[in-house]
């Protein structure tokens, strides 16, 4: 394995548990991973982006989204799509409360990090599919 393939990987891996952590704290903690032009599909049936009602952002920045309480993610596989962009795709069993119990959720998430100009990574298309 090339040290680029091995550092894409590292990074993606790395940033999509930064993600969850993010997600962990409060949804707002997520808007500064994301590119300008990034969609989330979320498992309750939203599509969101830059220009949907209301944009991905507002959404995040709301409060509406519960925060997750905890996360652990399982068969991690990164598809490295150039030495700037990479798709990682696991299973993932996450925890939020409800009404002051945890409820557990398992399912499948991809996501999709670009690398910009500056360095700098950012998620352009997240998709979780939990139950």
């Amino acid at each position: 394995m090339s040290s680029i393939r091995k550092r894409v990987i590292s990074a993606v891996t790395d940033l999509e548990h930064q993600l969850w952590r993010a997600f962990r704290e409060s949804s707002s903690a997520v808007v500064p991973y994301l590119a300008h032009d990034c969609v989330m599909l979320f498992h309750n049936g939203e599509i969101l982006d830059s220009s949907s009602r209301p944009s991905l952002t507002q959404y995040l920045q709301s409060g509406e989204l519960i925060p997750w309480a905890s996360y652990e993610m399982f068969e991690v596989r990164v598809v490295e799509v150039d030495m700037m962009a990479a798709v990682i795709c696991y299973r993932v069993v996450t925890t939020r409360s409800a009404g002051g119990v945890l409820k557990a959720y398992e399912g499948k998430v991809s996501s999709t990090w670009r690398q910009d100009a500056s360095g700098d990574w950012k998620l352009c298309v997240h998709h979780q599919t939990l139950a």
